[in-house]
């Protein structure tokens, strides 16, 4: 079984999913249900989760064994921009965001970031592309990024298709590896002992996949019961305390 760590869309709340059967393993706690997630990360250094919101660019800190949600605060990244995916350095000890430009106001430019864990301060450390990236992952083998980017908005069968990149963290330098044959895919949840990642793909229906960088294919996994649709999802290889309550039945659920 594949425990995958990520919190649903439609009622924010943190759960562990298998992506092999789309099914939810277990919940954990509930965030704030007015908000919306585009990312999530685990700082294995504090033992601590890091989520944030979509629009109001909100950073929550998750403590794992108490299930405790606190505010942290919005990213101050200025007006009219949005930040989406989070990313965390056990080495360098940095957390990771993209501040995402453009939109109805101009062309799409995709920032890499560092962002204070104790106050949401965010520091741009250079241009990652003239797209958007909605994904990020930390890899221990090099030290690098992986981000999802893709040049266009658009609907879930847009000719605009989202290429897999790596991101030097330093300079936010991007190098192609390969481009996808969908619009729409998020998250970024690493496989162990494997050179790939789960990610959630939205084509002519929603499921999950992995996605291999050694083979440079997508195999399909799951429909997406489980209800996490965003890039807010990591692999859970350490322990989260399940909620003792008898478990809801989740909806609002993309179908």
């Amino acid at each position: 079984m594949i425990r995958i760590l990520g919190i649903t869309w439609g009622e924010s709340v943190l759960v562990s999913f298998d992506p092999s059967s789309g099914a939810v393993i277990e919940q954990h706690a509930t965030l704030n249900p007015d908000e919306k997630y585009v990312g999530l990360a685990y700082d294995s250094n504090r033992n601590k989760l890091y989520a944030l919101s979509q629009l109001n660019c909100n950073l929550y800190c998750v403590d794992p064994i108490r299930r405790t949600v606190t505010l942290i605060g919005k990213l101050n990244i200025g007006p009219n921009l949005d930040a989406s995916a989070l990313s965390y350095d056990p080495v360098a000890d940095v957390l990771y965001t993209v501040v995402i430009h453009g939109g109805d106001s101009g062309p799409f430019q995709s920032d890499l970031a560092k962002v204070d864990t104790v106050n949401g301060n965010v520091t741009v450390i250079g241009t990652i592309g003239n797209g958007i990236c909605n994904s990020l992952c930390w890899r221990d083998s090099d030290g690098k990024l992986n981000s999802y980017i893709v040049y266009g908005s658009g609907p879930d069968n847009s000719p605009y298709k989202a290429s897999l990149v790596t991101i030097d963290p330093n300079t936010a330098a991007m190098t192609t590896l390969f481009e996808t044959p969908y619009h729409t895919i998020a998250g970024l949840a690493q496989r162990p002992g494997r050179n790939a990642y789960v990610s959630w793909i939205n084509a002519d229906t929603a499921f999950y996949g992995e996605v291999n960088l050694d083979t440079k294919s997508i195999t399909q996994l799951a429909p997406h019961d489980a209800g996490v649709c965003s890039a807010a999802m990591i692999y859970r290889g350490f322990y989260v305390a399940p909620d003792l309550q008898p478990p809801r039945n989740l909806t609002g659920r993309i179908t």
